[in-house]
This record gives C-alpha cells, structure tokens and sequence, in this order.
C-alpha cells in the first residue's frame, strides 16, 4: 500500500511527465533535439514543412508534434539488395559514356 508521501510523489512524476510532453519549446531547443542546425529550421517553418505554433514572431513547437513528424518521415527500406542492383546499373552506363567520350576525342585528334 502506498503512502500519502509516495503517492504524492508518484503524483508529481506523472504531473511532470505531462507538462514536458506539452511544453512548448524554442527553436533552438528543437534544434538541439533533431540535430538540425536553427537556420534549416526556420526555413522548414517558413516552408510549412514542421508543425509548428506562431503567436507573432515567435515561434514554438511540442515536441510531441514534432516526434508524430518525424514518425511520417521515417523511409522503410524493402528490398535493399534493389538499390546495389541499381547502382551497378548506372556503373555500366557510366562505362558506356566513357567509351562514348573516349571515343569522339580520339576521332577529334587522331
């Protein structure tokens, strides 16, 4: 059974938990928080990209918002054996117009 004063602080770690999952924070805080540098922020901001709040020039965001943002962001890879295939692909070509290349300097200066 908990106690008045275990209950009371049992209370308080939830009330905190709480308040940080819908405080409001700086850019410079989501900043730090997604390793994005302020400037590319802003111009996410600017763009409509992030979710965001605005009350006149300033700027703020939940993080829980942020966090959902993020989550719609996230790119599964199904088949990564598809993008080494690709890449030996666009190698060939890149053979191919060396020797396209290779070939019209030689019929310019032979």
């Amino acid at each position: 059974m908990l106690t008045s004063m275990e209950g009371y602080e049992s209370a308080t770690t939830k009330a905190q938990e709480n308040r940080n999952v819908n405080e409001y924070l700086k850019i410079d805080d989501i900043s730090a928080y997604l390793n994005i540098k302020t400037k590319t922020l802003y111009a996410m901001v600017e763009s409509g990209d992030i979710p965001h709040y605005r009350i006149g020039r300033l700027i703020r965001f939940k993080r829980e918002d942020v966090d959902l943002w993020m989550e719609a962001k996230k790119v599964i890879v199904r088949n990564p054996q598809h993008k080494s295939k690709r890449m030996f692909i666009s190698s060939r070509r890149n053979q191919y117009i060396d020797k396209v290349v290779r070939k019209t300097i030689d019929g310019l200066t032979g």
